[in-house]
């Protein structure tokens, strides 16, 4: 009986050990399978943040550029216009500088021509 009893034991003892491993292996494989989700969801969230964070980047930049083209070509515009409303100044001007001598030329003659009389 005590015999029996003994092998009882210790095969009972051996189902638990049995068991107990068994369940350690399993809380191990579930601990390991939660950490890889883990790891997979945080790559996976630093890749939406860099993808995200590369976009935002992107656009702000085809944003400034497209500012310093439009603000370059505004400026091209600008300058051009500048340019041609001086140039037209400076042929007023010259015009009413060629008047002012004609118009002096032509009064000194007068006057020559009536002292001459």
């Amino acid at each position: 009986m005590q015999r029996a009893f003994t092998i009882w034991r210790a095969k009972n003892q051996f189902d638990k050990l049995r068991e107990r491993r068994i369940k350690n292996l399993l809380w191990k494989c579930y601990n390991n399978k939660l950490a890889q989700a883990w790891q997979v969801w945080n790559t996976q969230g630093d890749y939406v943040y860099n993808q995200v964070r590369l976009n935002v980047l992107a656009r702000e930049f085809t944003e400034r550029q497209l500012k310093q083209i439009t603000w370059s070509q505004l400026r091209i515009i600008a300058d051009e216009r500048k340019a041609k409303r001086l140039n037209r100044l400076r042929s007023y001007l010259k015009a009413w500088k060629e008047h002012r001598s004609y118009t002096k030329y032509f009064l000194g003659q007068k006057n020559s021509l009536q002292r001459l009389r």
